[in-house]
């Protein structure tokens, strides 16, 4: 896990085997949206939405944290802060922002009025127009590897 500009980065998120993401996801679920580094923010919504594939209390934690996460976008004032991070957003891939994090992105145009907020947001919007999110499929855990057999014990 690394931190930059005070944000918490953990790379390849999304492409992590249960057991590891278990133990990542812990780290960062009680963290603030603006403490998250945007491709943090984009995995967390995109395994949020990958729960059949996760363990039960994994999926449950990771939705309620999303839906938490949306309501601290919402609740961001309208200037710098939200700009930067839509900006930040900006800078992934189209195809990593999955569907609810772009529809939660989408619902911020309304009601907003700083230009530079406005601006970042329509910028989002036009780049992943006609982009489908990228499907998330978490790692299965690699085989245990088999015991070696034991050779007999020779009778004296």
């Amino acid at each position: 896990m690394e931190s930059r500009r005070n944000q918490v980065l953990i790379p390849n998120l999304r492409q992590l085997p249960v057991a590891e993401l278990q133990i990542q996801v812990q780290d960062v679920l009680n963290l603030p949206i603006g403490q998250l580094a945007p491709q943090t923010l984009a995995d967390i919504f995109a395994l949020a939405d990958a729960g059949e594939q996760l363990p039960t209390a994994l999926a449950r934690d990771l939705a309620n944290y999303r839906d938490k996460l949306v309501r601290q976008l919402a609740d961001l004032p309208d200037g710098a802060e939200l700009a930067a991070l839509v900006a930040g957003l900006n800078e992934l891939p189209p195809e990593h922002l999955p569907a609810a994090l772009r529809e939660a992105l989408a619902g911020q145009l309304e009601g907003r009025s700083s230009e530079e907020v406005v601006g970042a947001l329509r910028e989002a919007v036009a780049r992943w127009e006609g982009v489908e999110p990228a499907p998330v499929s978490i790692p299965e855990p690699a085989p245990a590897p088999a015991a070696a057999a034991m050779p007999a014990a020779k009778p004296k």
